[in-house]
Protein backbone atom coordinates (compact mmCIF):
# COMPACT_ATOMS: atom_id res chain seq x y z
CA UNK A 1 0.00 0.00 0.00
CA UNK A 2 2.78 2.68 0.58
CA UNK A 3 3.93 2.26 -3.00
CA UNK A 4 0.22 2.71 -4.40
CA UNK A 5 0.13 6.17 -5.97
CA UNK A 6 -2.94 7.91 -4.20
CA UNK A 7 -3.75 9.27 -8.02
CA UNK A 8 -5.23 5.69 -9.04
CA UNK A 9 -7.87 6.24 -6.05
CA UNK A 10 -11.12 7.23 -6.72
CA UNK A 11 -12.01 10.37 -5.08
CA UNK A 12 -14.61 8.86 -3.36
CA UNK A 13 -12.69 6.27 -1.48
CA UNK A 14 -9.87 9.12 -0.56
CA UNK A 15 -12.73 11.52 1.12
CA UNK A 16 -14.59 8.31 2.67
CA UNK A 17 -11.07 7.25 4.56
CA UNK A 18 -10.14 11.21 5.45
CA UNK A 19 -13.92 11.38 6.63
CA UNK A 20 -13.11 8.72 8.71
CA UNK A 21 -9.79 9.36 10.26
CA UNK A 22 -11.48 13.10 11.32
CA UNK A 23 -14.17 11.28 13.01
CA UNK A 24 -11.83 8.78 14.64
CA UNK A 25 -9.77 11.80 16.50
CA UNK A 26 -12.91 12.14 18.62
CA UNK A 27 -13.12 8.74 19.49
CA UNK A 28 -11.61 7.46 23.03
CA UNK A 29 -7.93 6.22 23.07
CA UNK A 30 -7.66 2.46 24.33
CA UNK A 31 -7.80 -1.32 24.30
CA UNK A 32 -9.68 -3.79 25.54
CA UNK A 33 -9.57 -8.14 26.13
CA UNK A 34 -12.52 -9.79 25.58
CA UNK A 35 -12.59 -13.43 26.90
CA UNK A 36 -15.32 -16.00 26.71
CA UNK A 37 -16.60 -19.63 25.67
CA UNK A 38 -17.13 -19.69 21.89
CA UNK A 39 -20.66 -18.58 20.50
CA UNK A 40 -20.87 -16.02 23.96
CA UNK A 41 -20.81 -13.38 20.90
CA UNK A 42 -17.51 -11.93 22.12
CA UNK A 43 -16.36 -11.35 18.38
CA UNK A 44 -19.37 -9.80 17.35
CA UNK A 45 -19.35 -7.59 19.85
CA UNK A 46 -14.93 -6.97 19.42
CA UNK A 47 -15.76 -6.30 15.57
CA UNK A 48 -18.93 -4.11 16.22
CA UNK A 49 -16.67 -2.23 19.15
CA UNK A 50 -13.43 -1.94 16.56
CA UNK A 51 -15.54 -0.49 14.20
CA UNK A 52 -17.14 2.18 16.59
CA UNK A 53 -14.03 3.20 18.59
CA UNK A 54 -11.53 3.04 15.09
CA UNK A 55 -9.53 0.40 16.80
CA UNK A 56 -7.80 -2.97 15.73
CA UNK A 57 -9.72 -5.91 16.01
CA UNK A 58 -7.59 -8.72 17.07
CA UNK A 59 -8.20 -12.47 16.89
CA UNK A 60 -5.18 -14.93 17.58
CA UNK A 61 -6.32 -17.93 15.12
CA UNK A 62 -6.97 -15.10 12.48
CA UNK A 63 -4.07 -13.69 12.78
CA UNK A 64 -2.30 -16.67 12.66
CA UNK A 65 -3.93 -17.97 9.64
CA UNK A 66 -2.90 -14.78 7.96
CA UNK A 67 0.41 -14.83 8.58
CA UNK A 68 0.43 -18.51 7.49
CA UNK A 69 -1.13 -17.49 3.32
CA UNK A 70 1.68 -14.53 3.72
CA UNK A 71 4.48 -17.15 4.94
CA UNK A 72 5.81 -14.78 6.89
CA UNK A 73 8.52 -16.29 9.62
CA UNK A 74 5.80 -16.06 12.59
CA UNK A 75 3.70 -18.24 9.64
CA UNK A 76 6.74 -20.48 9.03
CA UNK A 77 6.68 -21.09 13.07
CA UNK A 78 3.10 -21.70 14.02
CA UNK A 79 2.82 -24.33 9.77
CA UNK A 80 5.88 -26.07 11.66
CA UNK A 81 4.06 -26.25 14.71
CA UNK A 82 0.82 -27.43 13.66
CA UNK A 83 2.03 -29.69 10.32
CA UNK A 84 4.03 -31.59 13.93
CA UNK A 85 0.63 -31.38 15.61
CA UNK A 86 1.24 -29.40 18.38
CA UNK A 87 -0.38 -26.26 19.49
CA UNK A 88 1.38 -22.96 18.69
CA UNK A 89 3.17 -21.75 21.01
CA UNK A 90 2.41 -18.61 23.21
CA UNK A 91 5.26 -16.83 22.60
CA UNK A 92 4.49 -17.05 18.79
CA UNK A 93 0.81 -15.96 19.27
CA UNK A 94 1.76 -12.72 21.40
CA UNK A 95 4.62 -12.01 18.50
CA UNK A 96 2.08 -11.93 15.83
CA UNK A 97 -0.09 -9.91 18.05
CA UNK A 98 2.59 -7.49 18.84
CA UNK A 99 3.30 -7.39 15.09
CA UNK A 100 0.09 -6.11 14.72
CA UNK A 101 -0.48 -3.44 16.98
CA UNK A 102 2.22 -2.09 15.63
CA UNK A 103 0.81 -0.87 12.63
CA UNK A 104 -0.36 2.87 12.10
CA UNK A 105 -3.84 1.24 11.59
CA UNK A 106 -3.81 0.00 15.22
CA UNK A 107 -2.46 3.33 16.53
CA UNK A 108 -5.98 4.52 17.99
CA UNK A 109 -6.77 0.74 19.96
CA UNK A 110 -7.38 -2.57 19.85
CA UNK A 111 -9.90 -5.17 20.77
CA UNK A 112 -8.30 -8.73 21.64
CA UNK A 113 -10.61 -11.06 21.07
CA UNK A 114 -10.05 -14.03 22.92
CA UNK A 115 -6.54 -12.98 23.84
CA UNK A 116 -4.46 -13.45 26.61
CA UNK A 117 -6.24 -16.98 26.45
CA UNK A 118 -3.78 -18.25 29.41
CA UNK A 119 -1.87 -16.68 31.91
CA UNK A 120 1.39 -17.61 29.94
CA UNK A 121 0.18 -15.65 27.30
CA UNK A 122 -0.75 -12.61 29.44
CA UNK A 123 2.43 -12.26 30.91
CA UNK A 124 4.50 -12.35 27.93
CA UNK A 125 1.82 -10.00 26.54
CA UNK A 126 2.20 -7.67 29.67
CA UNK A 127 5.92 -7.32 28.80
CA UNK A 128 5.74 -6.49 25.25
CA UNK A 129 3.10 -3.88 25.16
CA UNK A 130 5.03 -2.07 27.97
CA UNK A 131 7.54 -1.16 25.13
CA UNK A 132 4.65 0.50 22.94
CA UNK A 133 2.80 2.17 25.85
CA UNK A 134 0.09 0.23 25.01
CA UNK A 135 -2.46 -0.09 28.18
CA UNK A 136 -5.18 -2.27 28.50
CA UNK A 137 -7.93 -0.31 29.71
CA UNK A 138 -10.84 -3.16 30.80
CA UNK A 139 -11.32 -6.70 30.64
CA UNK A 140 -15.22 -8.18 29.27
CA UNK A 141 -15.57 -11.47 30.21
CA UNK A 142 -18.88 -12.88 28.49
CA UNK A 143 -20.96 -15.20 30.02
CA UNK A 144 -23.58 -17.22 29.00
CA UNK A 145 -24.70 -20.89 30.16
CA UNK A 146 -23.89 -24.27 28.67
CA UNK A 147 -27.42 -24.95 27.16
CA UNK A 148 -27.12 -21.43 25.57
CA UNK A 149 -23.93 -22.06 23.83
CA UNK A 150 -25.23 -25.00 22.63
CA UNK A 151 -28.58 -23.81 21.32
CA UNK A 152 -26.82 -21.00 19.62
CA UNK A 153 -23.76 -23.68 18.55
CA UNK A 154 -27.13 -25.86 16.42
CA UNK A 155 -28.25 -22.87 15.17
CA UNK A 156 -25.47 -21.61 13.30
CA UNK A 157 -25.33 -25.38 11.86
CA UNK A 158 -26.60 -26.44 8.48
CA UNK A 159 -30.24 -27.72 9.63
CA UNK A 160 -29.90 -30.59 7.19
CA UNK A 161 -26.55 -31.70 8.79
CA UNK A 162 -26.17 -35.06 10.62
CA UNK A 163 -24.01 -32.75 13.00
CA UNK A 164 -27.25 -31.04 13.78
CA UNK A 165 -28.71 -31.09 17.37
CA UNK A 166 -26.04 -33.06 18.19
CA UNK A 167 -22.94 -30.59 18.70
CA UNK A 168 -21.28 -30.80 22.12
CA UNK A 169 -19.43 -28.24 23.41
CA UNK A 170 -16.73 -27.50 25.69
CA UNK A 171 -18.98 -26.50 28.93
CA UNK A 172 -18.19 -22.94 30.21
CA UNK A 173 -17.05 -24.42 33.36
CA UNK A 174 -14.26 -25.89 31.80
CA UNK A 175 -13.21 -22.47 29.77
CA UNK A 176 -13.78 -20.72 32.97
CA UNK A 177 -10.82 -23.28 34.41
CA UNK A 178 -8.92 -22.26 31.37
CA UNK A 179 -9.05 -19.03 31.71
CA UNK A 180 -9.81 -18.25 35.71
CA UNK A 181 -5.60 -17.51 35.50
CA UNK A 182 -6.28 -14.84 33.19
CA UNK A 183 -8.84 -12.63 35.01
CA UNK A 184 -7.31 -13.17 38.12
CA UNK A 185 -3.69 -11.46 36.70
CA UNK A 186 -5.84 -8.75 35.54
CA UNK A 187 -8.08 -8.36 38.20
CA UNK A 188 -6.00 -6.05 40.82
CA UNK A 189 -4.65 -4.48 37.37
CA UNK A 190 -7.52 -3.96 35.67
CA UNK A 191 -11.09 -3.10 35.29
CA UNK A 192 -12.73 -7.08 35.17
CA UNK A 193 -16.22 -6.66 33.91
CA UNK A 194 -18.76 -9.66 33.40
CA UNK A 195 -21.44 -9.27 30.56
CA UNK A 196 -24.33 -11.82 30.57
CA UNK A 197 -24.74 -12.08 26.98
CA UNK A 198 -28.41 -13.84 27.61
CA UNK A 199 -29.72 -10.57 27.27
CA UNK A 200 -29.67 -10.33 23.72
CA UNK A 201 -26.81 -8.92 21.07
CA UNK A 202 -28.43 -5.24 21.14
CA UNK A 203 -28.28 -4.98 24.61
CA UNK A 204 -24.73 -6.56 25.39
CA UNK A 205 -23.68 -3.78 22.42
CA UNK A 206 -25.37 -0.63 24.07
CA UNK A 207 -24.03 -1.78 27.29
CA UNK A 208 -20.88 -1.72 25.94
CA UNK A 209 -21.17 1.40 23.81
CA UNK A 210 -21.79 3.12 27.13
CA UNK A 211 -18.46 1.21 28.67
CA UNK A 212 -15.91 2.67 25.97
CA UNK A 213 -17.75 6.03 24.47
CA UNK A 214 -16.25 8.14 27.21
CA UNK A 215 -15.69 10.38 24.43
CA UNK A 216 -17.72 10.18 22.05
CA UNK A 217 -19.68 13.52 20.94
CA UNK A 218 -22.52 11.42 19.67
CA UNK A 219 -23.00 10.06 23.21
CA UNK A 220 -23.60 13.02 25.53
Amino acid sequence: MANEDLRNIPSAYLFEEVMRRYKCNFRPLGSAVFIGPRYAGKTTQAEKLAEFNCWCHIEPNELIKEHISKNTQIGKFANDQIDKGKSIEDNLIVQAVVSRIKEPMCSHGAVFDGFPLNKNQAEIFDSEIGKFNVSIDRIVSFEATDSTLVKRANKSLDPDSKYAGLLSLETSDKYNDKVADVIKHYKNKKNVIKMNTIEGERAVWTRLRNLFSKNDPDNK
